[in-house]
């Protein structure tokens, strides 16, 4: 008879191949990072992720890396503007991204920029960056009320200052019938009023603090509120989508695709032909939402474009007791 000692280790070798953690080789191509602002999720993509969330920038960059890429994006992005609207759009999303660094200089650089811009003649002025501006600006300083000591009585004044002064040049803006390039305001408001809330592009996450690519306008109105198809087409999608909510999309002509998300009612279904103007659906707060808006999103070949360079003219309001940009009646 095997002695006992050396039946156990004969039954460990026996067993060892089975217990042995299993190596595979990786044959996979490793996929390379994607930058903020490349198109993940086509518009015509499925429809499980139709807010085309972009990708993360690569965790490693630091914000000298950030804001080299930024830099790069805007002039892509914006290429067809005036330079000083363009030094605006670059000096909205660089602020951004120092202040989710914490960079010291973040307010100091902006506002600066900010300045300059308002200080042009009317003819040089943008709505859209003033309303991009207004609301990073907004939402900034709130968030410096929040830490406890963080916001001074002198930035607090400055920054209301230059919200203030935005609020006048785009009253002069309104009152001269200036809106933007009237050849490209072909899109109706889907809402008939409401608040600007957050704009298209690079912005702090009102959930994480995070700067990501927001691809859309968030557009905050009361609970159950018509939402307006912007122009017509064909509905292509309708029904819950994740962290968007009840979401509508709709195929438009010339390769655009048009994005309502976070209703509360659906009101049209997937093959149907809609006209503009045609009620799609409720404004809700259904999937990830801080409140009732719609997240409206238009897009140009699958790749998601500012709807506020496209919206037809309407009437901006401004009131110190509320954040954003009013819009519709007055």
């Amino acid at each position: 008879m095997m002695p006992m000692g050396v039946r156990l280790i004969c039954l460990f070798w026996l067993l060892l191949p089975a217990c042995a953690p299993r190596w595979e080789t990786d044959t996979r191509k490793p996929t390379p990072p994607h930058r903020t602002g490349a198109a993940h999720d086509s518009a015509l993509a499925p429809a499980h992720q139709p807010e085309s969330a972009f990708p993360e920038r690569p965790s490693e960059w630091g914000l000298s890396q950030d804001l080299e890429y930024v830099s790069s994006e805007t002039m892509s992005d914006y290429a067809h503007f005036a330079p000083d609207t363009l030094e605006m759009e670059r000096a909205i999303r660089e602020f951004q991204l120092r202040r989710r660094a914490g960079d010291p200089l973040a307010w100091p650089a902006f506002l600066e920029s900010l300045d300059a811009y308002l200080t042009l003649p009317a003819q040089r002025l943008r709505t859209s960056p003033l309303i991009r501006a207004r609301v990073a600006a907004e939402f900034e300083l709130d968030m410096e009320a929040r830490r406890a000591g963080s916001l001074t009585p002198e930035l607090a004044r400055t920054v209301q200052a230059l919200i203030a002064r935005i609020d006048s040049r785009m009253r002069d803006l309104q009152a001269a019938g200036r809106h933007e390039a009237r050849e490209n305001n072909w899109l109706k408001w889907p809402l008939a009023e409401g608040i600007i809330t957050s704009g298209f592009g690079l912005r702090r996450d009102p959930f994480d603090r995070e700067v990501r690519f927001h691809a859309g306008v968030d557009l905050a109105a009361e609970e159950r509120e018509p939402v307006l198809a912007a122009a017509g087409g064909v509905v292509i999608f309708a029904g819950p989508a994740g962290s968007a909510g009840l979401t509508v999309k709709i195929r438009h002509a010339s390769r655009l695709v048009t994005l309502y998300a976070h209703l509360s009612v659906i009101m049209v279904k997937e093959g149907q032909e809609i006209g503009r103007g045609d009620v799609l659906g409720l404004v809700g707060h259904t999937g990830r939402a801080t409140g009732p808006h719609l997240h409206f999103a238009l897009f140009r070949d699958g790749k998601p474009v500012d709807p506020l360079e496209h919206l037809a003219e309407t009437v901006f309001s401004f009131s110190d007791r509320q954040s954003g940009v009013g819009f519709g009646r007055p």
